[in-house]
This record gives C-alpha cells, structure tokens and sequence, in this order.
C-alpha cells in the first residue's frame, strides 16, 4: 500500500510504502522523485524478524552469499529504490528486469543490484509490480553540482562504464544525463534506467559504447559548458 502527503514547499512527496518482496513484507518510508514519480527511494524499517536474522550478516563470506542469492529479501540494506511499473508499460518493465539479470556480474559496481520484482499496490499511475533496487546515490550528471569537470575526463568515464554494458551484450538506449551517477569523489560514473536498453545483435559493442559515451559527453557539455568536447558527434 502506498500513501503520500504532497510537501508545498518542496517538488518531493513523502512516503509510506508497504510491499512484498518474495517471503518477506516490507514496510518503510522515503521520498518519491519529483520528475520520475514512479521511482520511491525508500528507508527500510526493521523488524522484528530482521532483528532475529541480522546475525547472518556475518556469516562467512561464500555462505551469505548463497543465503543472499536464494533469499536477497532478508539481506537488503537500508536504503533502496522502489520503481515500480508505469500503467501502459508493462514491456519496458519486463525488458528492464531481463536487462538487469544480464548485467548480474556488474551489479553493485556499474549498475545498481536488482534485489527483484516486488508486489505493490496499484495507483493511477502504477502497476502492482516493482523493481527493488540499491540506491547508489550520488549525484546526476545533469545537476548543477556535477558541474565544472574537464570534458575529456567525462567521456573516459562514461566510455568505461558503458563498455561494463556492452561487454555483456547490452546497450544502454537511453543518453539522457539523468541515467549517469557521478559517485565517489566524482571519479565513477554508474548507470541507471534501462526500461529502453537492447541486446546487441548485429552493431560492434565498442562503437555503441564510445557512441553513447560521445552522445552523453555532448549533452553534458551543453548543460555545464567548460571546455568544448574533443570529438564532438
């Protein structure tokens, strides 16, 4: 079940959020995006069962992983993202969900870790079905705060990240600079929204990638300015 109070002073709604994700009910609170308002990005709120099986934390390494593989519903951090499927939509949400298993061996480094597909409650806006996944804040490429870095530095950033994907066959489809997360200290990008990526059949993955990495590093620079990109497209 989903409620939410509009804040007047903000464009950002909070949140209670209540939903199933495999064996377990999950309850907690946060924020929808003001731009996205099918993305929700969540605090979880322990309980009591939690409690009881937090010790599996710190189980050795290769058997919490395997628990975590078979049951990722005890083993999710506190902080989430919700996106749940947008009503008429429904194939971009299955394609999103087949892309992020493809893109498993770079799940938490490159792309956020889908936890699953999670059942919700319906709005006018939404399906009952969602995708739970890590919330790898951040910043977006598009914010003013990412702002001010040299261009070149940008698309090596981009073109590392984006050949992550097309190394497993996946183009991402989707330039827009709000799908790239400037993280750590502004040295990594991770990339998000893949409801419009493809598999690659025919085009050369290191062509789709420079491609994309070239397309984005353009759109940053009409945003922010600085220095001209060396190989504009």
């Amino acid at each position: 079940m989903f409620r939410s109070l509009i804040l007047s002073s903000v464009k950002l709604s909070s949140a209670y959020a209540q939903f199933r994700l495999g064996t377990r009910r999950v309850s907690a609170t946060g924020t929808i995006c003001d731009h996205h308002c099918n993305v929700v990005h969540l605090r979880v709120l322990p309980s009591c069962i939690d409690r009881f099986l937090s010790p599996l934390r710190f189980l050795p390494g290769a058997l919490r992983r395997m628990l975590q593989s078979r049951w990722p519903e005890w083993f999710l951090p506190t902080n989430i993202v919700l996106k749940r499927e947008k009503v008429g939509w429904e194939e971009e949400f299955d394609n999103e969900n087949m892309i992020y298993q493809r893109l498993g061996p770079i799940q938490g480094s490159i792309v956020p870790i889908c936890y699953g597909e999670a059942e919700c409650q319906a709005t006018e806006t939404t399906g009952t079905r969602a995708l739970v996944l890590s919330d790898v804040g951040g910043i977006s490429l598009h914010e003013d705060a990412a702002g001010g870095l040299d261009t070149d530095h940008v698309e090596a950033m981009l073109l590392e990240a984006l050949r992550q994907l097309t190394s497993l066959g996946v183009g991402h489809g989707d330039g827009k600079l709000d799908n790239y997360r400037l993280v750590g200290n502004k040295d990594r990008i991770m990339v998000i929204d893949f409801d419009s990526s493809y598999i690659i059949e025919k085009e050369d993955p290191e062509y789709t990638a420079r491609h994309d990495a070239r397309f984005a590093t353009q759109r940053y620079w009409l945003v922010h300015g600085g220095k001209k990109p060396s190989m504009m497209l």
